[in-house]
């Protein structure tokens, strides 16, 4: 069994701010200095598996990029509240993999905005592994945001930095 991690350029390094609003800049900001408004332990939440709209929902509220296109949404709760979400999807042809049953991209992780959930990235991942039939997990870090560090504490082996890629945004949904 597998972990495997890539780091991605985006071709134009401008585009870092386009998508999603100031507030995901500023929250890149306050974890890198560790003012988080909120910190919960992984260990007093419970799993579920999520709805294809609270994950919706949720990513949309949270994740810099949004929602996805994924197969198994889990998220973290801490007292009824979802605070944390990770997603599973099978290989994308567009990023040069193709869908094989048990190989997984780690589609999207977030926590609920300023909010740090501590080993909740690793909580998530573990149920993940005992709960689905897997062979290989792999997972891109954009280097615009991320140095791929999560990707190492979870036991994940560094494969390549990938060439830039381009990415297109519809100007009126921003």
């Amino acid at each position: 069994m597998r972990l495997h991690f890539l780091i991605y350029s985006v071709a134009n390094q401008k585009t870092a701010f386009i998508h999603g609003d100031k507030h995901h800049g500023f929250l890149r900001m306050f974890y890198k200095l560790n003012l988080i408004i909120r910190k919960i332990y992984a260990r007093e939440c419970t799993i579920k598996e999520l709805s294809y709209l609270d994950k919706q929902k949720f990513l949309n509220d949270n994740h810099l990029q949004g929602n996805d296109i994924s197969k198994i949404n889990l998220g973290l709760y801490h007292n009824d509240e979802l605070v944390s979400v990770m997603t599973f999807s099978g290989g994308s042809i567009a990023k040069g993999s193709k869908s094989q049953d048990s190989i997984y991209e780690l589609s999207r992780f977030c926590n609920l905005k300023d909010t740090v959930v501590i080993g909740g990235a690793s909580k998530l991942l573990t149920y993940f592994k005992k709960n689905y039939n897997w062979s290989s997990i792999f997972s891109y870090a954009d280097r615009r945001w991320s140095d791929g560090d999560v990707y190492n504490k979870l036991g994940f082996q560094f494969l390549y930095n990938t060439t830039p890629n381009y990415w297109y945004i519809n100007l009126s949904k921003v």
